[in-house]
């Protein structure tokens, strides 16, 4: 969850995973200075501030030291497809019992995993609503990210030109979804649904079919 110095503000990037992250980060890190970064050694292992939820930004930062802070969200069946498919990729030999897995069974595994764990898979299966603090404003990602450019431009009076260029963006393969995983998706992110304004239902994305 870093923040850039861009201009003379503080601008927080609440960083929620498969939102077009990485390439926002790398774009604004263009532009300007950026903390907190980088996964930090600790004692017994390391931390890593990204994909950190509003109750550890909370104790990592004080209201005063932001100027500015933003979050982008996106569809919860697109966020769940994509990383489906980021786990299905090859040559990811720690992962090949997920990559023999259909959606379904996947979304199953992965749901439980969750619940015995929040912080499974960097936290990547939390609710995107549990990221938002210090008044955050929020973008959706099926918006375009140059709203984003254009508001950070208008916030820190420093023009930032063309959308990043996303990385980590998955093959697209065939992805299959049964109503009762829908059924559950509806469960588990019913504050995304409701709060991003998004409709339970399997948006239209490429390769992506109900079954």
């Amino acid at each position: 969850m870093p923040v850039y110095r861009i201009g003379d503000k503080n601008i927080l990037f609440i960083h929620v995973p498969k939102t077009a992250g990485m390439a926002i980060g790398a774009h604004l890190g263009s532009f300007g200075p950026a903390v907190f970064e980088q996964r930090i050694r600790i004692r017994g292992g390391t931390f890593g501030p990204r994909h950190q939820p509003a109750s550890v930004l909370n104790t990592v930062y004080f209201r005063e030291m932001i100027d500015y802070a933003f979050m982008v969200v996106r569809h919860p069946v697109a966020r769940l497809v994509s990383e489906y498919r980021y786990q299905r990729r090859s040559g990811i030999i720690q992962l090949s019992r997920l990559r023999m897995f259909g959606f379904d069974s996947w979304l199953r595994y992965a749901m439980y995993r969750f619940h015995q764990d929040p912080d499974w898979r960097v936290g990547h299966f939390r609710p995107q609503v549990v990221y938002k603090c210090f008044d955050c404003e929020t973008f959706r990602y099926e918006d375009g990210l140059d709203q984003v450019l254009n508001r950070i431009s208008d916030v820190s009076g420093v023009v930032l030109p063309d959308a990043p260029r996303q990385t980590n963006v998955s093959v697209h393969r065939q992805v299959r979804i049964s109503q009762s995983s829908l059924r559950l998706i509806a469960k588990h992110y019913a504050a995304d649904f409701e709060q991003f304004g998004y409709s339970v239902e399997i948006p239209h994305l490429l390769g992506v079919s109900a079954h």
